[in-house]
């Protein structure tokens, strides 16, 4: 029995140290593999950081290159823009003293135009003037004339025997009309008819009395139709049965 356990205690100590020797050996070479990943990784970042700086180092170049090509393109693009303005301002100077030669010219002979219009049309106008002026004397001169021949054509008809006789029947404002023509030209005709119409009118006078007024309004108008017709034929008829007696008693018409 107690050699049992004797055995067992060297075999538990025998596999404890195979087992701490295994865990040894395995411990090393998991530092190692660490170590040497480590070495790797830092071998490996010290060659990106290489790359990195040649990266850096090519952009820089290239944005060195690339600024001094934008900058000599910016100098170039400047001087062609400055050289473009100037021709393009010496060009616009050159038009507007040209535009400015014409504009002066023209407004000089529009000047002279306007003055040579201005001068001719003054003169027509006073031409104008002149023929309408005569023409409206002329014109005054024919119209007055021509109401002067009227005045004396209407007052000559007017005043004419037949018609005071004819305007003599048209009711007493006729009468009195005729009455002031003939007063200023006084005819045998037209007196006659004033004493004769002025004799029908007083009897159309009577038509009042009662019963026989109708006949005596009849009568009158008879009398005057009498007297107009022969008027109208300019004949010194007397109407019938008083007409000789209208002459006598309106004598001084």
């Amino acid at each position: 029995m107690p050699d049992e356990k004797k055995n067992l205690n060297e075999d538990v100590k025998k596999n404890t140290d195979n087992a701490s020797e295994h865990i040894d050996k395995k411990s090393d070479a998991f530092t190692d593999d660490i170590n040497k990943g480590f070495e790797d990784a830092k071998t490996s970042a010290s060659e990106l950081n290489k790359d990195i700086k040649e990266a850096v180092d090519d952009l820089k170049n290239e944005a060195s290159e690339f600024s001094d090509d934008m900058k000599k393109k910016a100098d170039e693009f400047s001087k062609d823009t400055k050289a473009k303005t100037d021709k393009f301002s010496e060009d616009s100077k050159k038009t507007f003293n040209e535009f400015s030669e014409d504009s002066k010219k023209s407004f000089e002979e529009a000047k002279e135009k306007a003055s040579d219009f201005a001068d001719d049309s003054k003169k027509k106008a006073d031409d104008f003037s002149e023929e309408a002026k005569k023409k409206f004397n002329e014109f005054t001169k024919d119209r007055k004339q021509t109401a002067n021949e009227f005045a004396e054509d209407a007052k000559k008809t007017l005043s004419d025997g037949k018609t005071v006789a004819i305007i003599a029947h048209l009711h007493f404002l006729g009468w009195i009309i005729a009455y002031f023509l003939n007063r200023n030209n006084k005819t045998e005709l037209g007196s006659f008819y004033l004493r004769q119409t002025f004799g029908i009118f007083l009897v159309s006078l009577l038509f009042f009395i009662p019963v026989i007024g109708f006949f005596i309004s009849l009568f009158a108008l008879a009398l005057w139709i009498m007297s107009l017709v022969n008027a109208l034929g300019g004949n010194t008829k007397p109407v019938f049965a008083v007409g000789d007696k209208f002459q006598e008693w309106f004598a001084s018409l």
